[in-house]
């Protein structure tokens, strides 16, 4: 896995030469998390850059009547931080859970930076690993903007085909932006259309 993740990360992108890449992965640790295991709590200042190798985490936060709203999903391959604590030492405003049995590369943030002032090429790292979860997010906030809750459904089912047998549906229709009846609803007509 670690393999891997040189790969994707560091050559695919042509970011770090070999021996930079092993030294942020030397900087790193891997954590196995069972389904349904809490890897960030509301308020917790975390500073793990965290690469999922493999599984699902799912970022949510309780309404006011105590549901759990999944606001993100972060599959394979994508990454997660929280960029509150990073921006601004402030407490995680989201719970993140992984979804099904997920390995992730973790790296601390404090870490990677200390070892940045002697290599510049770890800034360029961490700027392209902040970029893309922003990227992410922009792209969460423009879905909502431009596209109706069918074409969000749509969209989500092209990207990631076997969704439904990972998580739950309300957990999908949550990140959606419509309720679990709704997406109920959705789905039928979708099918009636097909």
């Amino acid at each position: 896995m670690v393999q891997e993740l040189r790969e994707h990360y560091a050559f695919k992108f042509g970011l770090l030469s070999q021996a930079e890449a092993e030294k942020v992965i030397s900087l790193g640790f891997s954590k196995q998390l069972p389904p349904k295991t809490i890897f960030r709590e509301i308020g917790q200042e975390d500073y793990r850059l965290a690469y999922v190798l493999k599984g699902m985490l799912r970022t949510y936060q309780l309404n006011d009547k105590g549901e759990e709203i999944t606001t993100f999903l972060t599959f394979e391959h994508d990454h997660s931080m929280s960029l509150r604590t990073i921006l601004n030492g402030e407490g995680s405003r989201y719970m993140v859970q992984s979804v099904e049995e997920t390995m992730l590369l973790c790296i601390d943030y404090r870490d990677l930076m200390e070892v940045s002032k002697k290599n510049p090429g770890f800034q360029s790292a961490y700027r392209f690993f902040a970029e893309r979860v922003i990227l992410e997010l922009l792209g969460r906030i423009d879905n909502f903007v431009r596209k109706s809750p069918e074409e969000r459904y749509l969209d989500l089912l092209q990207k990631r085909p076997g969704i439904f047998s990972r998580i739950a549906a309300k957990d999908i229709a949550y990140f959606l932006g419509v309720t679990p009846v709704s997406l109920s609803r959705l789905r039928k007509r979708v099918q009636q259309k097909s």
